[in-house]
């Protein structure tokens, strides 16, 4: 063989990679494949959709595929459909990010005259059955993209996208019952209306559906990368939870800023957790979601240790078993503290088919659990008080009064997530912000505990007695 000549096989090896990269280029859409993380995002229901992920997770990329899939019907229907694909910016954003996109991923065959005739006129790309996609950008009037029925509207970085433009979108959806779809790293760890859409889709409404995009789980993204970004973010918690896992983690609106693993995830041996320190249970109910439980302990100096969380949904009956199972290895359970502000007579939940109120004390003391009501003050800022207040670590022993075991993952996730909602730009300073009322079953249960204020008894001594009998529940003394 000559030198400097290719053989046979180096050039089809050529051709091929040739033809790889003008396929990736011109056909890119027919060569995608769903990572873990982003399947179920492609088989969402629901007509208003929420993709929140971190910087370079492929919420873009998904979002960018799904809607070319489903304008060359792959994902039923019969066409043409017409659908909206907005940026934040019509040349830093629509025309270098979303139309380039587009560009690479939607096959030649589909499109009228066999090539991407996207328009720089009239910001259409047409279809060869009629099907059309439209680009515009937030900042454009909202008005120009009225008078026409749409299939979808994808809404990219839609943190810069306002109210009224997103409800002139909206409006273009109501002759074909059309879906929206938000997608977005949250700026400053929030957003503006799409919390609200995160809130609908946590809390179970069909209509909204929420899914997140961890960079960290993205393949195609080295580990080098992702610790850089890790140190870039000067190894604040909130920033990499944004950044990374595009967390709706609020940076100036957490509730529990003082939250540290090094301080307050601890084993119960770290902390001498022992026999005669005190043993409760604070249960937050549910009815149309699960029913949250959390176990803690509480010893010298008050110390309060959560060691174990249950999620469970369902009646009360199967409940208190469940609690009676989990806590036979734990000895005497002193007090079942309830949200004291809870709807006792709830007329929302129906027993079997008599459709009589759910006396949710009653509920519990007919099973065996004696619940002690808490203070109703859980309910405004003076009980999230009393918890910051436990929270902080002393400044001679550096022990804060909670610690929460690693077996409470939820309950964890779920304090160093409760934030509250910044008012807008527009909003009076005198208008206190709100709570978000997601993610917050187990911040409610530290809450009851708190406020139910548990006290270490220095030891038992058999001067107290149970209302429970260990012969017949298998709790108690």
């Amino acid at each position: 063989m000559l030198v400097g000549v290719p053989n046979r096989s180096l050039l089809e090896a050529a051709i091929v990679a040739d033809e790889l990269r003008r396929r990736l280029r011109t056909d890119g859409g027919e060569m995608f494949e769903a990572q873990g993380y982003q399947a179920a995002f492609f088989e969402h229901t629901s007509k208003r959709v929420l993709a929140h992920g971190g910087n370079r997770s492929g919420k873009t990329r998904c979002c960018a595929q799904y809607i070319y899939e489903k304008l060359v019907g792959k994902r039923g229907g019969v066409g043409p459909f017409h659908w909206r694909a907005c940026g934040s910016g019509w040349e830093e954003h629509v025309e270098k990010v979303l139309v380039p996109m587009f560009e690479r991923i939607i096959p030649r065959r589909f499109l009228e005259g066999d090539k991407f005739n996207y328009s720089s006129r009239s910001h259409m790309l047409f279809f060869k059955d009629g099907s059309d996609l439209e680009f515009m950008s937030f900042d454009q009037d909202p008005e120009k993209g009225a008078g026409r029925p749409l299939h979808g509207v994808w809404l990219d970085e839609s943190y810069a996208c306002s109210k009224r433009f997103r409800d002139q979108c909206l409006a273009r959806l109501l002759d074909y019952h059309g879906e929206m779809i938000a997608s977005l790293t949250p700026e400053d760890g929030d957003a503006s209306w799409e919390i609200e859409w995160y809130e609908k889709a946590r809390s179970g409404d069909p209509d909204y559906q929420s899914f997140r995009f961890p960079t960290r789980e993205n393949k195609y993204i080295s580990k080098e990368g992702i610790a850089q970004l890790i140190r870039d973010c000067g190894d604040d918690e909130v920033q990499i939870a944004i950044r990374l896992d595009g967390d709706f983690a609020s940076v100036g609106g957490k509730i529990y800023p003082s939250l540290k693993a090094l301080f307050h995830v601890k084993h119960s041996h770290e902390v001498g957790v022992s026999e005669d320190w005190v043993r409760f249970i604070a249960i937050d109910p549910g009815v149309s979601k699960a029913h949250a439980l959390l176990w803690g302990a509480v010893g010298p100096g008050n110390h309060i240790h959560f060691y174990r969380e249950l999620s469970m949904g369902g009646e009360i009956g199967p409940l208190c078993d469940t609690i009676r199972r989990f806590s036979a290895l734990d000895g005497p359970i002193f007090n079942f503290f309830l949200d004291g502000h809870w709807d006792w007579d709830n007329r929302v939940a129906a027993m079997g088919d008599s459709h009589e109120p759910l006396n949710i004390e009653r509920e519990f003391i007919k099973h065996g659990i004696p619940v002690v009501k808490a203070p109703r003050d859980i309910r405004n800022w003076i009980g999230i008080d009393q918890v910051r207040q436990r929270l902080r670590p002393d400044p001679i022993t550096h022990m804060p009064q909670i610690t929460f075991d690693p077996e409470c993952q939820q309950t964890w996730w779920e304090m160093t997530h409760y934030s509250q909602i910044r008012p807008g730009k527009n909003d009076p300073s005198r208008h206190n912000p709100r709570i978000r009322k997601v993610d917050d079953d187990f911040c409610d249960c530290v809450r009851i505990a708190i406020t139910s204020n548990p006290v270490f008894m220095g030891g038992w001594d058999g001067s107290l007695s149970s209302n429970v009998v260990i012969g017949e529940y298998g709790l108690g003394f």
